[in-house]
C-alpha cells in the first residue's frame, strides 16, 4: 500500500472521528468520485464546530450535508445568526443529536426554540445565554416542549425565578433525565422544575443555590421523584433550609454531592445522620465539603466540635471517610466514600 487513497473506508471513518467536519468536506469532497460517494452515501456523521475564526466558505460547504450533521457547536451570536440564516432549522436536520450554542442572546434562543421540536433526534442541548435580561420562565417552558430531549445544560450569570411555571395550564410531556442548572437559582425553583420533569434522574446545580425568604416560601408538598443523583456545587442555603429541601425531593437518592460554606451547622454529624436515615435510605455515595475561611478573627463554634461525630459507627459502617485539610486560608471539612489506594514500590 503506497497511497493514502488505498486505505479502506472503515479506516477513513476512524480517522474522520478526529477531524473537524468542515475540514473533511473541504479536503475530500472534490478529491475524486470515490470520496464524493463515500462522504455522501456512507453513514458518516458530521461533527460541526463553527467559531468566529471560521470563514464563511466553511459554512457554505455544509449545505448539501445537513442530514449528516450529528453534532453542532456554534460560538458567538453573530455566527449563530449567520448559520441559521443559511440553514434554517427544519426536518432535514434529521440526524442532529447534540446542539451546543454558546453566547447566544435570550431573544435569539427563544426564537430558535420555536423550531427545535422539528428535530426528531435532538437528545442533548447545551446553551450559554449571554444577556442581562432573561425570561427563564418562557425558555424553560419552550424547552419542555422538546419531546425526545434527554440532556439539558443551561448556563447564565443571571438569576431567574421560575415560580410562574406553576401557572402553566399545560404540563408538557418530556424525557429529560439529565439536567445541569448552571445559573443562580433558589430551592423553590428546583421544586417547581420537578413537577415538569417526571423522568429526571441526575440534577446538578453549578452556581449559587439559595433559599427563598421564609415569609415568601411556597407551601410545596413532597415531590414524588425518581431523582438518583444530586450535585450542588455552591450551596448557599442554611442547613435548616437544606434539610427541608431534601425532605421534599430525595427519597430515591443514591448519590449526593454538596459543597457549602458560611453555616457551621453543616458540621453537625448527628443532624446529617438523622437526615439520611429519615430521607435518604438508598444513599450509597456521599460527597461533602464545608469550606471555612481562616483568618486572625477565626473562632471555633460548638458545631466544629460536633464534627468529631463524623468518626462514629454510622459513618464507618458506610465507609464514608471524614477528613480535614487546609488550603491557603481555607479549612476544608470533607466526606467521601472510601477508595482503595495502590502504592508501587520499586
Amino acid at each position: 500500500m503506497t497511497r493514502v487513497e488505498d486505505l479502506s473506508n472503515e479506516i477513513f471513518l476512524e480517522i474522520f472521528n478526529y477531524l473537524d467536519s468542515c475540514d473533511i468536506l473541504k479536503a475530500f469532497i472534490n478529491l475524486n468520485i470515490r470520496f464524493q460517494r463515500f462522504i455522501t452515501d456512507s453513514h458518516l456523521q458530521l461533527k460541526v464546530k463553527l467559531c468566529p475564526q471560521i470563514k464563511s466558505k466553511s459554512k457554505q460547504i455544509l449545505l448539501p450535508h445537513k442530514s449528516q450533521i450529528f453534532s453542532l457547536y456554534l460560538y458567538d451570536h453573530l455566527i449563530i445568526n449567520q448559520f441559521f440564516t443559511l440553514y434554517p432549522i427544519d426536518s432535514s436536520f434529521n440526524q442532529l443529536q447534540t446542539l451546543n450554542v454558546q453566547f447566544i442572546r435570550a431573544d435569539q434562543f427563544i426564537q430558535l426554540l420555536q423550531d427545535l421540536p422539528l428535530l426528531p433526534c435532538l437528545f442533548q442541548l447545551i446553551i450559554y445565554l449571554d444577556d442581562d435580561q432573561i425570561d427563564f420562565h418562557t425558555i424553560y417552558s419552550l424547552i419542555f416542549n422538546l419531546p425526545v430531549l434527554k440532556y439539558l445544560k443551561l448556563s447564565s450569570l443571571q438569576h431567574g425565578r421560575l415560580s410562574k411555571l406553576l401557572f402553566n395550564p399545560i404540563k408538557q410531556s418530556n424525557s429529560i433525565k439529565y439536567l445541569i442548572i448552571d445559573h443562580p437559582c433558589i430551592d423553590d425553583d428546583i421544586i417547581v422544575l420537578f413537577s415538569f420533569l417526571p423522568h429526571l434522574r441526575h440534577l446538578t446545580c453549578r452556581k449559587s443555590l439559595t433559599s427563598s425568604p421564609r415569609f415568601f416560601k411556597m407551601p410545596f408538598p413532597s415531590i414524588i421523584s425518581d431523582l438518583t443523583h444530586l450535585f450542588i456545587q455552591q450551596c448557599d442555603m442554611e442547613f435548616a433550609d437544606f434539610e427541608i429541601f431534601i425532605q421534599k425531593i430525595s427519597s430515591q437518592l443514591h448519590l449526593l454531592k454538596i459543597v457549602t460554606f458560611n453555616d457551621p451547622s453543616y458540621l453537625d454529624a448527628n443532624r446529617w445522620e438523622r437526615l439520611i436515615l429519615q430521607n435518604m435510605l438508598n444513599l450509597r455515595k456521599f460527597y461533602f465539603e464545608y469550606h471555612d475561611y481562616f483568618d486572625d478573627n477565626y473562632k471555633l463554634t460548638p458545631y466544629h466540635r460536633l464534627s468529631n461525630q463524623f468518626l462514629c459507627s454510622f459513618w464507618i459502617e458506610r465507609q464514608w471517610i471524614f477528613d480535614i485539610s487546609i488550603d491557603n486560608f481555607d479549612i476544608i471539612y470533607s466526606i467521601q466514600p472510601y477508595r482503595k489506594k495502590w502504592f508501587e514500590f520499586e
